[in-house]
């Protein structure tokens, strides 16, 4: 009983929605089909493929404390390997960059 109350308590700490696509259109068109979910809320996007650890402090946390400090989009990155992609920023602000 004790587990159930804990797996009880969990679900109420967010609300968590999954979205599959019927077409792989890309990251934006999955992101437009849970707009219904979003609507002007705060979100995050993860991918399954991506799991990131960071024992002092987790890393969807981490966004969420730049979000709140700036109240703007915030976007994770981290370097990919030989086949990793590029990316080229253009913003008048850069807030961090850590390897």
């Amino acid at each position: 009983m004790e587990q159930l109350e804990e797996i009880q308590e969990i679900s109420k700490l967010a609300n968590i929605h999954y979205i599959r696509q019927k077409v792989p259109l890309g990251l934006g068109h999955a992101i437009g089909c849970a707009k219904r979910f979003i609507g002007d809320e705060p979100f995050a996007v993860l991918l399954g493929d991506d799991i990131l650890y960071s024992p002092e402090k987790p890393c969807l946390k981490q966004l969420i404390d730049v979000y709140e400090r700036f109240n703007s989009s915030v976007l994770g990155l981290f370097a990919g390997g030989a086949d990793g992609g590029c990316i080229e920023v253009r913003c008048d602000f850069f807030y961090k960059w850590t390897n």
